[in-house]
C-alpha cells in the first residue's frame, strides 16, 4: 500500500497579496522612523535655540550689568579723574560707560569702531560697548606714603596688571584713572608707578589707603557678524583687540534703552539712541532682543512666521527661529 502526502504551494494570488502586506509593513515602519527622525532633529535644534539663547543673554546680561563698576563709587556721585597720556579713547564718565551704536539700513551712528568692521559687522544690527572696571581687583597693601609714590599691592592678586595698562584706583569718595608706567613684585609686594613717562602728571587727587583697590578699565564691544561656519554670530572684542566669536546662531541684535527721566532710578520709557533727548547719563538698563536660528536646515515641516523688532516674517529656509528678550538693570546706576 502506498501512499503519498498532498503537497500544497502558494498560489499567484496568495503570494501578491503576502507581497501587498509586506509592502504596508514596511512602508509603516518606515513612516514611522522617518516620523522619530524628525522629531528628533525638531527636538534637538530646538535644545541647541534653547541652550545658545541663554549663554548669549547671559554673556551680554553678565557684562552690561556691570556698566561703570568702579569699585565703591558709582560714576554719579564719582568722576575719575584723568591722568593716563594718552588718555582712553573713551571717556570714563556717566554719559560715555555705554556707548551705543544704532543700525540703520546700511551703517551705524556713530560709525563702528575698526574692529567690528574687520570682523565684518552685519547691517541692521544694533552694537554696543561697555566701559567699567574688570571684574579682578587688587587691595592696597599699605597706605601710599604720599599722593605721587608707588602703589603698593599684595601679591598674588591674580589681575596681571602690567606696564602700560590703564588703571583706576578708587576708594569711596574718590577715583583716579592713570597708566602703569611700570609692575614689579618683591617680597610678597607688587608695586605699581603711574610716573610722567606714562601720565600728564605723577600726583594723585589723594593719597591712598587700604580701603582702596586698583582694577584695569576694561571696554567690551558686541556685535553680530557672519561665523566661522558661515552662519551669524554673537562676536566680542575687548580693548580694540581682534574680534572673537562667542556664540554661533545668533542672527539678529537690537537693543533698547531705559531711561529714568525723574531721578527715581526706575525707567520712565525704552527707546533708541536716536531717539529726540536720549541721554545716556539717564540709562539705568537695557532690553536685549536676540533672534537665534538653528546651525541646520530642513528643520521645520512649513514655513515658519516670527516676529522680531516689530516685523513680522516667514522663513522659507527650514531653519528654526527663536526669539529671547532680557531686561538688564545697570547694577552701578540704579543705587545712590
Amino acid at each position: 500500500m502506498s501512499g503519498k502526502s498532498a503537497q500544497w504551494g502558494a498560489g499567484l494570488v496568495q503570494i501578491m497579496v503576502a507581497l501587498t502586506i509586506g509592502a504596508i509593513v514596511s512602508a509603516g515602519l518606515i513612516e514611522i522612523l522617518v516620523a522619530s527622525k524628525r522629531g528628533y532633529r525638531v527636538q534637538e535644534a530646538q535644545a541647541r535655540v534653547q541652550e545658545t539663547g541663554r549663554f548669549g543673554t547671559q554673556l551680554l546680561s553678565h557684562e552690561i550689568r556691570m556698566a561703570g563698576f568702579m569699585g565703591c563709587p558709582n560714576l554719579d556721585r564719582v568722576t575719575p579723574r584723568v591722568v593716563a597720556s594718552p588718555p582712553p579713547n573713551t571717556a570714563f564718565t556717566n554719559s560715555t560707560f555705554i556707548e551705543p551704536y544704532e543700525a540703520g539700513a546700511s551703517s551705524w551712528t556713530p560709525a563702528l569702531p575698526a574692529e567690528m568692521t574687520d570682523a565684518g559687522a552685519t547691517n541692521g544690527n544694533d552694537t554696543l560697548s561697555v566701559h567699567r572696571g574688570a571684574d579682578c581687583t587688587a587691595a592696597l597693601s599699605s597706605s601710599m606714603t604720599a599722593d605721587n609714590a608707588a602703589v603698593s599691592l599684595d601679591d598674588g592678586h591674580g589681575c596681571d596688571f602690567a606696564t602700560g595698562d590703564y588703571l583706576i584706583i578708587s576708594d569711596c569718595t574718590n577715583a583716579d584713572l592713570f597708566r602703569a608706567s611700570n609692575v614689579s613684585s618683591s617680597g610678597g609686594i607688587e608695586t605699581v608707578s603711574h610716573a610722567l613717562s606714562h601720565n600728564t602728571e605723577d600726583r594723585f587727587s589723594k593719597q591712598y589707603g587700604p580701603d582702596a583697590v586698583v582694577m584695569r578699565l576694561q571696554e567690551t564691544s558686541f556685535f553680530i557678524a557672519p561665523g566661522a561656519g558661515g552662519q551669524p554670530a554673537l562676536w566680542q572684542s575687548t580693548d580694540g583687540a581682534a574680534a572673537v566669536e562667542l556664540v554661533d546662531g545668533v542672527e539678529a541684535l537690537q537693543i533698547l534703552y531705559a531711561e529714568d527721566l525723574n531721578g527715581d532710578l526706575s525707567a520712565d520709557r525704552y527707546v533708541t539712541p536716536d531717539t529726540g533727548g536720549f541721554d545716556v547719563a539717564n540709562v539705568v538698563g537695557l532690553r536685549l532682543s536676540l533672534l537665534l536660528q538653528t546651525l541646520m536646515g530642513n528643520v521645520t515641516l512649513s514655513n515658519q512666521t516670527y516676529t522680531f523688532d516689530g516685523n513680522t516674517t516667514t522663513a522659507t529656509d527650514g531653519r528654526l527661529r527663536r526669539v529671547f528678550t532680557t531686561t538688564v538693570n545697570l547694577r552701578n546706576r540704579t543705587t545712590n
